[in-house]
């Protein structure tokens, strides 16, 4: 290990004086070891007792610089080829391969490996980014789930591909990343943003048949103009109704690229931030706008019917004054106005999206309702709120969502029952595979225990489909482990876990390939 190599390196080079143990500590951390948080010159100066910047450096050149040789540290050599091996790599799966590989133990910082890469003269060029493509400082060390690792000489160009992403999906409401294919040069540089998209507090995204659609909740928005709109005096709506009626809106006007299909925006606006999904009826929770002159009389007009066919629609908003253009276009293409094509072209039929007061008919879960709104407040918190907080919040509220109240409740895969104590809060799918709006959905969790459940579900040996365990990754080795298996396969899935969306359980495909 290459912590090892370098204290045996300080404990034979360093002359024996009162200071050498001292020496040797603020090396070790300055190069990541310790359980380093973030090994500067000035961290490790505070870390020692208030030493000065500059007296750490002359401490770190007088007692390792001036005297090491790289030759002397091939752990680091083989750590130096690992990371040229990958145009990028997250933080936390650096840090993770160098403990598989029994190169660093589970304390390292990939800060610090590359502060000895530097002063051991290795040509890296290596940088640690944000989410947002800026240089990580202390500060806004404790604002992110994970960094990127990459070139300094590939960040501009990264920078100018990161912001056409950014500002892509506000026209077409959901953008997909092979819309940029012309300006990008290399399979890496997509997943580089597709994994910058994934670490933004504030991106939903959906990877399906190859294909990866996004958003970015607090930018402009057409699907979040459109709601702001309908939901002014309309209180609720059938996602599926909804989502259909939004897709034939987006035709209005031509684009350059092809607007999402309909599944997508469905699937968008049934776990988005901005709505509360009860049984496939959507309410939402954002600001809204008023309506023009010609939308108040459509919506007066069409919540007196089930719906109307268009001669009379049009002969009601030309007796208004409404001339023809303006009028096909507020009847045609319009988020309030669904239309229904199944009779042809000359029988369509006209109607409100949603008629009004939907919301008397709904049964609310308020305990679902009330969890899912304190779990969604997290995400309004200002980002000088670290994540590390942010995250203990969320665990703890979900933890309350599922044992408050309770001396026991049973296991989700084996179906006992367990004291509280003997259960943990299990993520359906990864946490770090989670959009925002997904982590912070109380559906996404439940109970395991930690009899063997727990450890089955999270190493991938048994997975959950339509409801029904099933056998997953396969180890000859697990003798005890594979009968315990046998028993739960083809086992059925209490409805009660089997809330929110099914994507929550990943399918076996899926979670090989985010293991990979």
């Amino acid at each position: 290990m290459i912590e090892d190599s370098l204290l045996d390196f300080l404990e034979t080079n360093l002359k024996e004086t009162q200071a050498k143990d001292r020496n040797i500590r603020l090396i070790n951390y300055f190069y990541g070891f310790s359980d380093s948080e973030w090994p500067t010159l000035e961290e490790t100066g505070k870390r020692f007792g208030e030493i000065t910047r500059e007296r750490v450096r002359q401490l770190v050149n007088d007692n390792f610089r001036k005297i090491a040789d790289k030759s002397k540290f091939s752990e680091l050599s083989t750590i130096y080829n690992l990371i040229a091996s990958k145009k990028f790599w997250l933080k936390s799966e650096i840090e993770k391969k160098l403990e598989e590989l029994n190169l660093v133990k589970g304390n390292c910082n990939i800060k610090g490996i590359l502060n000895m890469m530097d002063d051991l003269d290795f040509n890296h060029d290596l940088e640690i980014y944000t989410p947002h493509l800026e240089v990580v400082t202390r500060e806004k060390l404790s604002l992110f789930e994970d960094f990127i690792v990459v070139k300094k000489s590939q960040i501009k160009n990264l920078q100018s591909i990161y912001k056409k992403a950014k500002n892509l999906p506000g026209r077409c409401g959901v953008a997909n990343l092979d819309y940029l294919s012309e300006s990008f040069s290399s399979d890496s540089e997509i997943l580089l943003i597709k994994s910058i998209i994934k670490l933004s507090d504030h991106s939903w995204y959906k990877e399906t048949n190859n294909e990866f659609w996004y958003l970015f909740e607090h930018k402009d928005n057409t699907l979040i103009n459109y709601s702001e709109k309908v939901f002014s005096e309309l209180d609720a709506c059938s996602s599926k109704r909804l989502a259909h009626t939004y897709r034939n809106a987006l035709d209005a006007r031509t684009y350059k690229h092809p607007y999402p299909p309909e599944d997508i925006i469905h699937d968008y606006l049934t776990s988005s931030m901005y709505f509360e999904n009860e049984k496939g009826v959507l309410t939402f929770s954002g600001d809204t706008t008023g309506y023009t002159e010609i939308e108040k009389d459509i919506l007066n007009y069409l919540s007196q019917y089930e719906y109307v066919m268009f001669p009379e629609f049009n002969e009601y908003l030309e007796g208004k004054g409404y001339g023809r253009p303006l009028i096909i276009k507020a009847t045609t293409k319009s988020p309030l106005v669904h239309i229904d094509k199944s009779d042809g072209r000359y029988h369509y039929r006209y109607s409100l999206v949603s008629k009004k007061k939907t919301t008397e008919n709904i049964k609310s879960d308020n305990r679902y309702t009330t969890y899912l709104r304190k779990l969604r407040k997290l995400s309004e918190i200002g980002t000088d709120i670290d994540v590390e907080s942010k995250r203990r919040t969320e665990q703890s509220l979900l933890q309350k969502w599922l044992f408050e109240g309770k001396e026991q409740e049973k296991c989700a895969i084996c179906g006992n029952d367990f004291h509280v104590s003997s259960l943990i809060t299990a993520h359906k799918k990864k946490r770090s595979e989670c959009n925002n709006a997904e982590r912070l959905d109380p559906y996404i969790v439940m109970p395991l225990c930690t009899f063997g459940c727990d450890f089955l579900y999270e190493k991938r040996y048994i997975y959950i489909e339509n409801g029904i365990i099933c056998q997953g990754n396969v180890n000859i080795s697990l003798n005890t482990e594979n009968k315990i298996i046998e028993q739960l396969i083809n086992k059925k899935i209490d409805t009660n876990w089997l809330k929110g969306s099914s994507s929550y359980f990943e399918s076996p495909i899926q979670a090989f390939k985010s293991d990979s």
